[in-house]
Formats: structure tokens, C-alpha cells, sequence
């Protein structure tokens, strides 16, 4: 005979509260209920789980291993009720955000600090993105809410933050003693792009020379150019330090020493925004409104 859940639930109060009156207390129960419920138990689970002890119940070991196991179960239940409380209420459980890799993550963990504040049970799910992968975002990751340069077709976006990509390379480059460099001398040069590994299929960053180093996300790059292999046009939010310290150095580029890359919030228009979601978008959009 298969045990019940409910007899689990009540072993573990009495064995929390350390004992029956007491669990019965706990559990809003008359005594009498509490103690069937147990020799209900060890009946159906045909094994001895309590014994007395003085004035005392015990787990005997085959109780302490079953209860253990028991109580992995309950717990899961409660969060599970839980969830379809939440979920009722129009409050998540989980969602899923892509962020395209030049966006300033300062801004994000603070917007998600406050979400872990409201909603202590949130799972959430990041993904990281280049460029056109915002189109199969959507699809591939079913996203609640994207950050990116790119909206997609029917998508609304909300503008965001404006992030300017430097040139820079190593102290130790040959262009970082270069008072004056025109476009066309970097071609001699090679330059690390991030790869597109969207539909888009266009790598980041200005190509201005035809011999290219091409990763797959811009932490590489940045690697790359401190290694002094290669130039790059990289974050100004990710290489302020490196320059501050002088592992890095601008190109001294006559034009086009910076680009610049719009940030727009995006929701997925496919799917029903939740407290959660628009809570995050909100708190994302506070950062814009403290900039003006």
C-alpha cells in the first residue's frame, strides 16, 4: 500500500515540534488525529518509523532515512503550491531575459537585485547575445524581455542606454605610440571583431582592416587586444579602468575613433508580461530617467 504525503507531513511535526501534542497544535489537530495518522503510516509503509523513548518519540533509523527523503518531497510540494499561488496572481516563477553583450551589466544586476528583493522565488534564466541573434531570441530562448541594439520586425521597444565602443589596443601595440592614425592605416593591422552568430550574419565592430582575429564574444576580444594581438572597438563602460590604468590605450584615430550602439528594452509581444517582467522593465527604465 502506497503511503500518504499528508501522514509525511505529519511525522515531521511531530518530530519538529517534538511531539504529538505539540504537532497537533502546530497542525490545528486534535491528538487523537495526530496518532492515528502515524499508525496509519507505519502501517502502510510496513516498517517501524517512531519509537518511545521515556516519554518521547523517536525515529528509529529507518524513520530518520524515510522522513529525510520525505521531507525533500514536502518541500517541493509547498513550493510547487506556492507557484500556482503565484501564478494565479499574475506573479511568475521564472523568466527569461537575453542581453546583447555591450550592454553595461552594472544597470542589470541592480534592476535584478530589486527583483530578488520582490519576488524571493524567481528562477531566472540569462542568456547572452551578438547582434542579430535578437531575431531567433524570442524563438530560441522564448524571452520575456531582451536588451539590444537591434528590434526585431513588430517588436516595441523602449530606448534605452547609449553605449560608446572605443578603439583601444595594449600599451605594448605598435599604434599606441601613434600620435595620428587615419582609418587606412589600421588596414595593415589586425583587428578582433566579435562573430554574428544570428541570421544577420554581420561581425561586430568597424571593420577597417581586412586581416581580422573573430571570436565569439567580446570578453575574448578584450583578452585579445590586453594580449596585444589585435585592435579593437570595445565597450567604453568595459576598458574605463584599463585605460585609467594604462593597460589600454585609445586610438589616436583622426575619425571614427568611437562608434556608438543604442540599447533598447524589448518584450517579447508573443507572450503575456507578468508582474515580474514589467516590474523589471520598469526598474531597467528608472536607470534612463536618473540620466536625464
Amino acid at each position: 500500500m502506497k503511503t500518504q504525503l499528508e501522514h509525511w507531513r505529519v511525522l515531521d511535526a511531530v518530530i519538529t515540534c517534538g511531539g504529538v501534542s505539540q504537532a497537533a497544535k502546530a497542525l490545528f489537530r486534535t491528538q487523537s488525529a495526530v496518532s492515528y495518522s502515524l499508525k496509519q503510516l507505519e502501517a502502510q509503509a510496513g516498517v517501524e518509523l517512531l519509537v518511545l523513548i521515556g516519554r518521547k518519540l523517536h525515529l528509529t533509523p529507518a524513520g530518520h532515512q524515510l522522513l529525510q527523503e520525505a521531507r525533500q518531497i514536502l518541500q517541493r510540494m509547498q513550493l510547487l503550491d506556492e507557484q500556482i499561488t503565484l501564478l494565479s496572481q499574475g506573479i511568475e516563477s521564472s523568466i527569461t531575459i537575453a542581453i546583447e553583450q555591450v550592454a553595461p551589466m552594472q544597470p542589470i544586476l541592480k534592476a535584478i537585485e530589486v527583483i530578488q528583493d520582490l519576488y524571493p522565488h524567481i528562477n531566472l534564466h540569462w542568456h547572452e547575445l551578438i547582434l542579430s541573434e535578437v531575431d531567433t531570441a524570442f524563438h530560441q530562448y522564448n524571452a520575456d524581455l531582451i536588451i539590444a541594439t537591434h528590434v526585431p520586425l513588430n517588436h516595441i521597444a523602449k530606448e534605452w542606454l547609449k553605449v560608446d565602443l572605443i578603439g583601444v589596443v595594449s600599451k605594448h601595440h605598435p599604434l599606441a605610440k601613434a600620435q595620428s592614425i587615419e582609418l587606412n592605416d589600421l588596414s595593415q593591422y589586425t583587428q578582433v571583431v566579435v562573430r554574428d552568430k544570428g541570421k544577420g550574419d554581420k561581425d561586430t565592430g568597424w571593420l577597417a582592416s581586412p586581416k581580422r582575429y573573430t571570436v565569439d564574444n567580446i570578453h575574448t576580444a578584450q583578452q585579445m587586444v590586453h594580449a596585444g594581438l589585435a585592435y579593437a572597438w570595445l565597450p567604453e563602460h568595459a576598458i574605463a579602468q584599463p585605460i585609467n590604468k594604462g593597460q589600454l590605450v585609445k586610438l589616436a584615430l583622426t575619425e571614427g575613433d568611437m562608434q556608438e550602439a543604442r540599447l533598447k528594452v524589448i518584450l517579447n509581444p508573443s507572450k503575456s508580461q507578468g508582474e515580474v517582467v514589467t516590474t523589471l522593465r520598469d526598474q531597467l527604465m528608472k536607470v534612463v530617467e536618473s540620466k536625464k
